[in-house]
C-alpha cells in the first residue's frame, strides 16, 4: 500500500491584530486580522526555524493570555532573526497593552521601528497601534503625528483618518499656539496696557 503524502503545513504568520475598541483596550474577542504575512522563513529541509517556533509560541501564549511568557518568546524570536524584529516588538507592545502597561507598550512599538524591514502593511499596523496607545495616554500631539503619517501612506487605513480629524478639532496646530503665545505679541500687549494705565493716571 502506497504511503500517503504528508499534508502541507500552512506556515503563514498572522499580521499584528489591531485593536478596534474605543476604550483603548486590545482587539475585540474573535476579531480576525485583515491579512497575513508572507510565509515565514524555514530551514533548508522545510522544518521551522527557531525564530519561527519562538514567534508562533508567543502567538499561542498571547492567545492564552499568558502575556509575560509571550513577551519572552517574542524577544527570543527578534534576537534570533532580525526579520522578526518589527512584528515581534509589535506583538510585545500588544502584550503590554493587555497587561495595562501602556508606557511599556509605547516603548515596544517605537523599538519595532528601529528595524526598517517588514511589509508596508505591518509597519502601518504598528504605527496605528502606537497612535492608539499615545491617544489613550493623552499624548495628543504625538498621536496626531502617527495618524498623519498613516494618512499620508494610506488614507483609507482603518479609522486613522477619522481619529486624525477628531483630534485636530481639539488640538490646534502648533504654529497657531506658538503664534498666539509668541513673546513679541505678549510684550506688545503689555506695553499697550502700561500706556493705558499711564494715561489713566
Amino acid at each position: 500500500m502506497a504511503a500517503r503524502a504528508p499534508l502541507r503545513q500552512d506556515r503563514r504568520v498572522a499580521l499584528l491584530p489591531v485593536a478596534d475598541r474605543r476604550d483603548g483596550n486590545l482587539e475585540h474577542p474573535g476579531h480576525r486580522t485583515d491579512a497575513v504575512d508572507a510565509a515565514a522563513p524555514t530551514g533548508w529541509n522545510g522544518m521551522q526555524t527557531r525564530s519561527e517556533r519562538y514567534y508562533e509560541s508567543g502567538l499561542a501564549l498571547r492567545k492564552a493570555k499568558n502575556f509575560k511568557a509571550a513577551i519572552a518568546q517574542f524577544e527570543r524570536a527578534a534576537a534570533e532573526d532580525p526579520s522578526y524584529h518589527l512584528k515581534s516588538f509589535g506583538q510585545i507592545g500588544l502584550c503590554y497593552r493587555a497587561l495595562g502597561q501602556p508606557d511599556q507598550a509605547v516603548s515596544a512599538f517605537r523599538k519595532a521601528f528601529a528595524d526598517q524591514g517588514g511589509s508596508p502593511q505591518q509597519r502601518l499596523s504598528v504605527r496605528y497601534m502606537l497612535g492608539r496607545t499615545l491617544e489613550h495616554l493623552g499624548v495628543v500631539p504625538e498621536a496626531l503625528e502617527q495618524y498623519r503619517k498613516i494618512s499620508r501612506s494610506d488614507g483609507t487605513f482603518k479609522d486613522a483618518a477619522v481619529r486624525l480629524a477628531r483630534l485636530q478639532t481639539y488640538c490646534p496646530p502648533e504654529d497657531l499656539v506658538e503664534q498666539f503665545f509668541a513673546p513679541s505679541l505678549l510684550e506688545r500687549a503689555w506695553r499697550q496696557v502700561r500706556q493705558i494705565l499711564k494715561g489713566a493716571g
